[in-house]
């Protein structure tokens, strides 16, 4: 990851170095072709061809001290370089015909070549080996006046430039290549550290702590992504489980419902059938055999029917909902077990003004009321009393049934309202009169009237039975409204 990063620096910087170099090198030699042709412009004046026999000048020049310059510009006045330029008047031949006070540092192979090709150029002089920019400019006579200016302080100021680019290119190279290796780390310890996490989670390892997102900002949302991306699977894992132990839990008590409702028909079917047997063999032959016999066969028919008709109402057979006065169903209930049940007290206690009105079927209320107030007088001794209190929370109608009797035991309280469930004996006095159907056809119409039902135990000892289901309100315009489906709050 880094080497990548770090050669794209480097090929910017060299890149950069390249072109300030080529800028820089090409703006000094502007100046110094500027300098040269102000230089220049002053040996454009007339000369007097040499004269043979002249002595002092082996090459025929006339020397400087016994002619007029033909430079127009001084020597004084050049101030590029502290060395004066070299100026020469070359004639067609190569023969120089005057040169300024700066000695000649060109071959003649050098001063024949600015004689065929007259332009700037730079050479490197033969004698001294240092490089001269020269402009040779032809004259109106056919002679060539050649004037070179020595390009030391060009050639140290561009190494001292090429030298402070390269040291400054390390420089930033190094610090450049630091930077990135610190955001590289920033960046890749996160991105690593996400990469095990998520191997383990691949693995298998769903309870693997993601922790809080680090990094910078799309490394941190990557991180709450994932957490999001890991917190649904294990939900949904928790959610399948659990619908995978729900299942089970159906069919074993499926299975669990259909061995009981089968050990529970057994019982009256046995009966029916002993007798018949007994009467197809003429076995009834004593007085009052056959009279016993049909009297059995008709208390077990009716147990019978009394089972059946109860398991048909576990299918949860469709409601009739209406507006259901709940004091009025309560006292018809206590007015029941009143008459049932003479030797005992059952009272009705309404806290309010008056009893709350719910949405539902009045049949089917009357008979959970009906039912766990019978249930209280079955299971508790004689003349104990049970009372039925009704009143209200603001939202839900709250029924109670308190007894007095020894309470229910902690071994099936977890399962009171599933089918076929009974108590122990001392709560049961007569536990063959009932198959345990009666409490879970409660909590089922409780259920399908959107309210719940729990037992909890009366203080002093006993059991307390409370129901909440939602109050009805007439509402404005006199349209009925049914109640949201749903299950009721627990406040109590």
């Amino acid at each position: 990851m880094l080497g990548p990063l770090l050669a794209t620096l480097l090929v910017g910087i060299a890149a950069l170095g390249i072109f300030v170099d080529r800028s820089v090198e090409r703006d000094l030699l502007r100046t110094v072709d500027d300098e040269l042709r102000r230089v220049a412009g002053g040996a454009i004046g007339s000369r007097r061809a040499p004269q043979q026999g002249n002595q002092g000048s082996a090459s025929g020049t006339t020397p400087p001290g016994q002619r007029d310059s033909p430079f127009l510009v001084p020597e004084d006045e050049f101030l590029f370089e502290e060395r004066p330029p070299v100026r020469l008047i070359l004639a067609s031949d190569g023969t120089i015909l005057d040169s300024s006070r700066a000695n000649d540092p060109f071959s003649e192979a050098q001063r024949q070549s600015f004689l065929e090709t007259p332009a700037l150029v730079n050479v490197t002089a033969a004698e001294t080996g240092r490089r001269y920019r020269v402009l040779a400019l032809e004259r109106e006579n056919g002679n060539v006046a050649v004037t070179a200016i020595a390009l030391s302080s060009f050639d140290a100021s561009m190494a001292s430039l090429r030298q402070s680019f390269v040291i400054g290119g390390v420089l930033l190279a190094v610090v450049q290549g630091l930077v990135v290796w610190l955001i590289a780390v920033r960046v890749a310890k996160p991105v690593t550290q996400l990469s095990l996490v998520s191997s383990r989670i691949a693995n298998g390892e769903l309870d693997t702590d993601i922790g809080p997102p680090k990094g910078p900002a799309e490394t941190a949302t990557l991180a709450a992504d994932l957490q999001l991306m890991v917190d649904q699977l294990r939900a949904m894992i928790i959610s399948t489980a659990r619908s995978a132990e729900q299942a089970d839990a159906a069919r074993a008590d499926m299975q669990m419902l259909l061995a009981d409702v089968s050990h529970e028909l057994r019982t009256p079917l046995t009966a029916l059938r002993g007798y018949t047997d007994l009467y197809g063999k003429n076995m009834l032959t004593q007085p009052g055999d056959l009279d016993r016999a049909m009297t059995r066969i008709g208390s077990e028919s009716e147990r019978l029917h009394r089972l059946v008709v109860q398991v048909l109402q576990l299918t949860r057979e469709p409601l009739h909902h209406e507006p259901a006065d709940l004091a009025d169903l309560a006292s018809a209930v206590v007015d029941d077990l009143q008459v049932t049940h003479p030797n005992r007290t059952v009272s009705l206690t309404i806290v309010g003004r008056r009893g709350p009105m719910v949405l539902g079927d009045p049949h089917r209320l009357h008979q959970v009321l009906l039912n766990l107030g019978a249930n209280a007088c079955h299971h508790t001794p004689d003349r104990t009393p049970v009372d039925v209190r009704l009143g209200s929370n603001g939202e839900h109608a709250i029924v109670e049934v308190v007894d007095r009797g020894p309470g229910i035991p902690a071994d099936i309280r977890d399962r009171l309202f599933l089918a076929f469930t009974r108590g122990d004996a001392s709560r049961s006095r007569r536990s063959h009169d009932g198959a345990g159907l009666g409490l879970a056809i409660v909590a089922q119409v409780v259920e399908q009237h959107g309210g719940t039902i729990e037992v909890d135990d009366t203080p002093g000892g006993g059991a307390t039975f409370r129901i909440r289901l939602p109050i009805w309100r007439k509402p404005i315009g006199g349209t009925r409204t049914p109640p949201q489906a749903g299950r009721a709050s627990d406040d109590s």
